[in-house]
């Protein structure tokens, strides 16, 4: 008999693979609950709605996005190695998982996100973040408003990631498009200057 964390998770996986194929109202809490294969009823104990399973789906994944991050990273290392392990396990990550990139995609250019979900986001540990964080605090990137930065990062991180899926990229020259990325964030002359590089 499945867990009630169990039917949790079926539903939240449900929801992601249906979302992600069909979009937000094409998507009922009906065939949610047939997919999950449990009663519309169990949802609601869940969830007080659609829009509050969204918003708790969208949270799940960005938890899964920081764990995947972090994995086998070497805090000691230099902050430029420590950014390319990022986002090399980002991408892998996103790789094996498309529907997450279909959903959030789909998400943050809608009106369901919440102030709470903002809030919660907020808590969950963005590693990524993080170290940029630090590395503009040492002024190791170039001097831009930080929102500047991630938007840099976010929007060269998705390009290289839709190359990759469109069969445009290799593995080889994805790493070089990884390196490439964190120089766009450097000042220069900066590369190899520094022992926090």
């Amino acid at each position: 008999m499945p867990t009630q964390s169990g039917k949790r998770d079926d539903l939240l996986n449900a929801a992601l693979k249906l979302i992600a194929g069909q979009g937000f109202h094409a998507a009922p809490m009906s065939q949610i609950a047939e997919e999950a294969n449990i009663g519309v009823g169990t949802i609601y104990r869940y969830f007080k709605n659609k829009d509050e399973l969204i918003n708790g789906l969208y949270l799940e994944i960005r938890k899964r996005m920081a764990e995947a991050i972090g994995k086998g990273q070497d805090t000691d290392a230099p902050v430029k190695a420590q950014f390319v392990t990022s986002l090399q396990n980002l991408i892998r990550y996103l790789i094996e998982h498309p529907e997450e990139i279909q959903f959030t995609e789909q998400y943050e250019h809608s009106p369901f996100i919440t102030e709470e979900t903002k809030a919660e986001i907020e808590k969950i540990a963005s590693p990524i973040s993080d170290l940029l964080t630090y590395a503009k605090k040492e002024k190791l990137l170039k001097p831009l408003p930080f929102p500047v930065l991630m938007s840099m990062f976010s929007g060269a991180s998705m390009g290289l990631l839709k190359a990759y899926l469109q069969k445009k990229s290799s593995p080889a020259k994805m790493n070089e498009a990884i390196e490439a990325i964190w120089d766009m964030l450097i000042p220069k002359n900066t590369e190899g200057v520094g022992g926090n590089l």
